[in-house]
């Protein structure tokens, strides 16, 4: 066994976690590659446990860190290998090299191997895929390209740091902006609901703000929530008798979702404002009753559905 005292682990820690950043990203994204190549599966959670056991008895024999290689497999993939049984001869052909034909290889200059790997990869770049994405989604072509300059100009690991960061910003600007709608009544289409703003053919409920959030409710979007119904009730002409919210794209509510509904739900009631929710599901019922959230609502103000409601 590794003599590893406790006060090691801080030092290793770090770099073992870089490691497995990297080898893990590199070895599910080519993994993915040559799944959609092939027509077959790549269970995330299957390469994490073969990973696990190889770096193990690696760590443990002395070896080198073990990760799937996109170039590495792309040079197997062009030739020609099909099977798992590939990686059997290649790791034989590899242990005979180094114990029998290095001298032949001491006087290889390096640009053969770069040549083998840069064309191996050139095949996987895929100019018009990623002039797609650029088309569809222009915010993750950027994405896309903040990782490659980050790899080229950082190194691997600080690159896809870089990378992860900005996609989490983005995630969490894109989750505190969510759209809202304010629902109608779809004409000829009994307990249909959609968005008036999208459809101006839906006839709105007299007296009543059908309320939907198109994304979870969380922390982040919690006051913009509040302050859009506020506006909505303050806004409309007569003044509403209820507001429906349709709660249907939440499975669960934090802290700050339930303070604000809270509060939004005694503000309303002082204007005279009734307060009724639909589409609620269970862990979402669950954390409002032990919260106290419930009491605020009576059995004939939850409703399975927006329809049920009106």
């Amino acid at each position: 066994m590794p003599e590893v005292r406790i006060r090691d682990l801080w030092v290793l820690l770090p770099g073992a976690v870089g490691m497995f950043l990297v080898i893990f990203s590199e070895g599910l994204g080519a993994a993915d590659v040559f799944a959609s190549k092939h027509r077959y599966e790549v269970k995330p959670d299957q390469e994490l446990i073969a990973y696990g056991a190889a770096n193990i008895s690696s760590g443990l024999l002395g070896g080198l860190a073990a990760g799937g290689s996109l170039s590495q497999s792309s040079v197997n993939d062009n030739a020609g290998a099909r099977t798992s049984l590939s990686l059997l001869v290649a790791a034989i052909l590899g242990l005979v090299t180094v114990i029998a034909l290095t001298p032949l290889f001491t006087d290889l200059p390096e640009a053969v191997l770069a040549a083998l790997i840069i064309f191996a990869v050139l095949r996987l770049m895929k100019f018009r895929q990623m002039q797609g994405f650029y088309r569809l989604q222009k915010v993750e072509f950027w994405l896309g390209m903040i990782a490659l300059l980050g790899v080229l100009t950082l190194d691997v690991l600080p690159g896809l740091a870089v990378a992860v960061l900005f996609s989490l910003i983005y995630v969490i600007y894109k989750s505190s902006q969510p759209h809202v709608s304010v629902l109608g009544r779809v004409p000829g289409s009994p307990g249909a609901y959609t968005d008036i703003q999208r459809h101006p053919e839906d006839q709105p409920v007299e007296g009543v703000i059908i309320f939907r959030l198109n994304a979870p409710l969380y922390f982040a979007n919690a006051s913009l929530i509040y302050n859009r119904l506020k506006e909505l009730t303050r806004d409309n002409q007569p003044p509403p008798k209820a507001v429906i919210l349709d709660m249907s794209a939440s499975d669960n509510l934090d802290i700050t979702s339930l303070e604000m509904l809270e509060k939004l739900v005694t503000e309303l009631k002082e204007a005279n404002i009734e307060v009724m929710v639909a589409e609620v599901h269970q862990p979402v019922r669950d954390m409002a009753v032990r919260s106290g959230l419930a009491n605020e609502f009576s059995r004939s103000q939850v409703f399975p559905t927006v329809d049920v409601a009106v």
